[in-house]
Formats: C-alpha cells, structure tokens, sequence
C-alpha cells in the first residue's frame, strides 16, 4: 500500500488496497494508523475520477468506521454523507453502499442521542438490503435497529429485534455479526435483571470474539461481563 500511495501512476491500485486493508486495522484497532492511510489514498490527485468511485466507496466505508470507533462523530458523519452521494450517482450498483451507508449515518445518530432521525434510515437502509440480497447487511441493520429500541428504553420491542437479527445472523454463519447481536442481547438481560441469562449469552459473545480475535470487541464484551458481577455484587 505504502508503494502504491507513492506511486501517480497507482492511484486505482492504492484505493483498492486501502478499501481491503480496513478490516484489518479494524479487527486489530489500529485506528489511528488506518485513518492516516485511507485519508491518504483518497488526497491522491485524481482519487475522485469516475472509474475509482466505487473503490472510493469502501475506503470512505473504513474511514467512517475507524473514526466511529474513536468516537469521532463528525468525521464519521462526513464519510457516510460523501458514501451516499457517490452510491447515488453509481444507480443501482451503488445500491447495496448506499444502504451500508444509510445504516452506519443511523449508528451516528442513535450514539448522538437522535433515535428519530436514526430510526428512518435503519429502516430504508433494511428494505434496501432486503431488496437487493445483502444478507449480512441486514443482520448489521436489524441487531442496530434493536440496539435502538434498547437505548430509547423500550426493552420489550428490543428483545423482540433481538431474537430476529440473532436469527438471521445464525442464518448466515457469520461470527462477527452474531456476536455483536449477542452481545446486544445480553447486555438487554443485565438492563432487564436476568442475570443467568446474561451471564450465558455475553460469556458466548466473548467466546466468538476472542475465536475471531476482534480486540475492541472482546474489550466489550470483557467490560458487559465486569458490569454484570458488579449489578450482581459479585
């Protein structure tokens, strides 16, 4: 990546290496490091051509997520505005982004304290992906919209989305996306006071997660557990 950020006549190559290496720095939360690299390959001259829009799709998709997990709202907000505007425009190959999208602008909104704006764009950000077959976009979308029901305080809807994004993300044999949905649910027993069932899903959560070896997310799930003996006096 470092050679062909260097290199004018690679600026398609670097975008396209910056989009997949994403994952990386976020599984391993090198999030600083990321930042730098996709800031860089979309200052490139020429970056914004055309042709590279929709390499230009994911590293604005890994610049906003690796900001969101530093809690830089702003700059998250900013890449998932530039993502719509570029999915707009690509029709309907964009789509699918667009959606993606969508969904990351309501995580912003829902971690900002505005669930009335976040609640439209789970839902169109969800039809979208029911329409056009992004499996794993929707289960992202459905454990979010329950999060939501959650953070506004209506445990009983939440629990219901819950069990549904759970289902679905069973259903599509992704480690990653069932632990994040388990670890909603659990954290939804410690609010509701089933500790056992708690205890039981959250120690699950961990267990994936540590399999995958997603540090920032086994931090959470390490931290649910700690609240969970504190509300048990344990």
């Amino acid at each position: 990546l470092a050679w062909a950020l260097s290199r004018a006549d690679r600026v398609s190559k670097s975008l396209q290496l910056a989009g997949l290496a994403g994952r990386f720095w976020r599984i391993h939360s090198y999030h600083s490091e990321g930042r730098l690299r996709l800031a860089a390959a979309l200052a490139q001259p020429g970056a914004d051509k055309p042709e590279n829009a929709a390499a230009r799709v994911q590293v604005l998709r890994w610049a906003g997520w690796l900001a969101f997990f530093q809690s830089d709202y702003p700059a998250t907000r900013a890449a998932c505005l530039a993502r719509i505007d570029i999915c707009r425009a690509m029709g309907e190959a964009g789509r699918l982004g667009l959606a993606e999208a969508l969904e990351a602008l309501a995580e912003v909104d829902t971690e900002e304290g505005d669930y009335a704006a976040a609640m439209p764009r789970y839902e169109q950000a969800i039809a979208i992906f029911r329409q056009f077959g992004g499996a794993l976009g929707l289960c992202n979308a459905l454990t979010m919209l329950a999060w939501l029901a959650m953070r506004a305080g209506d445990y009983e809807l939440a629990r219901d989305r819950f069990a549904v994004a759970l289902t679905h993300c069973r259903a599509a044999g992704n480690p990653d996306l069932t632990a994040q949905a388990l670890a909603g649910r659990g954290e939804l027993a410690v609010r509701c006071g089933d500790y056992t069932l708690a205890g039981a899903v959250l120690e699950e959560s961990l267990l994936v997660r540590r399999q995958i070896v997603e540090v920032w997310a086994i931090a959470i799930s390490v931290f649910t557990l700690v609240w969970l003996g504190l509300r048990q006096g344990d």
